[in-house]
């Protein structure tokens, strides 16, 4: 982890959208002088909701979180915690999809005194994030900017979307033509 923590400068998405000029959560908040791990940091601050000012990078640490409710070996911080529970109570199930969470979230309900502290704790504080991210709704024409161009699928969604935007001038202009010769028409 402490590898993963000292190399976070690695993530270029996360430099893009969170390490981009003199005011960004990465230099003010979330300084990696001042805190152990700089992307837990910025997670928390996203629960808190903290990170307004930042549209790009509350939406690009919105998605870190939506990854790390699919498979906890990308959740350093969850995995840590939890690491002897997993090993406890879901060596049987199978990695990836979110299964590993989805059996410690199930031991969360069920049986949460089985849990160790730690585990409990961190899984109560992702489960809150997990519903923050998922709510992120798109509030204007910039989030949806930044929706689209985090997609796979950018290109096709901004084809579309000129598309459209070639259909309606190409109606409007044929509509235009159409009515300025009815009106001239109707002059003579």
């Amino acid at each position: 982890m402490k590898q993963e923590i000292k190399h976070f400068e690695l993530d270029p998405e996360l430099k893009k959208f969170c390490n981009k000029g003199p005011m960004s959560p990465l230099k003010i908040m979330c300084s990696p002088e001042s805190v152990e791990d700089p992307i837990e940091c910025l997670k928390e601050k996203f629960n808190k909701e903290e990170l307004k000012d930042s549209e790009p990078c509350r939406i690009y640490i919105g998605k870190l979180i939506q990854e790390g409710e699919v498979d906890v070996n990308i959740d350093t911080t969850l995995q840590n915690a939890c690491g002897t529970d997993l090993k406890m109570y879901c060596t049987d199930v199978e990695a990836g999809h979110g299964r590993r969470i989805n059996c410690l979230v199930t031991l969360m309900k069920k049986k949460p005194k089985s849990l160790s502290e730690p585990c409990l704790d961190k899984l109560h504080e992702r489960r809150d994030m997990w519903q923050k991210a998922q709510s992120m709704k798109i509030e204007g024409v910039e989030d949806l900017y930044y929706s689209i161009q985090k997609s796979h699928h950018a290109n096709y969604l901004f084809g579309i979307l000129a598309g459209i935007c070639l259909i309606l001038v190409g109606c409007g202009m044929s509509l235009g033509r159409i009515t300025a010769r009815a009106k001239e028409r109707k002059a003579l």
